[in-house]
């Protein structure tokens, strides 16, 4: 089984997250279509997080609002778990 791996993934080197038995992701940026579109294609399950953080205007004690999202790739029910997946 292929060890935890921290490092840039992009089209040089995506085909190797094929020999994953489940990847999980949580970053922004172009290369999140490619992975996703290749996991898709590799058949592999995965998880995807992410967390905005956002300045309330109409406060003027500088308050922020945080959203959190977990999407997730399941291949036997990618049409309904992939939908909500950020691709941008």
């Amino acid at each position: 089984m292929p060890s935890v791996s921290w490092r840039y993934v992009g089209p040089e080197n995506v085909d190797e997250l094929r020999d994953m038995s489940f990847v999980f992701m949580c970053f922004e940026g172009p290369a999140k279509k490619l992975i996703v579109d290749k996991l898709e294609e590799f058949g592999l399950a995965f998880i995807d997080v992410g967390m905005g953080v956002y300045p309330l205007p109409c406060r003027e004690d500088a308050a922020l609002s945080a959203t959190g999202r977990c999407s997730k790739g399941i291949p036997t029910h990618r049409q309904s778990s992939c939908r909500a997946v950020a691709r941008a």
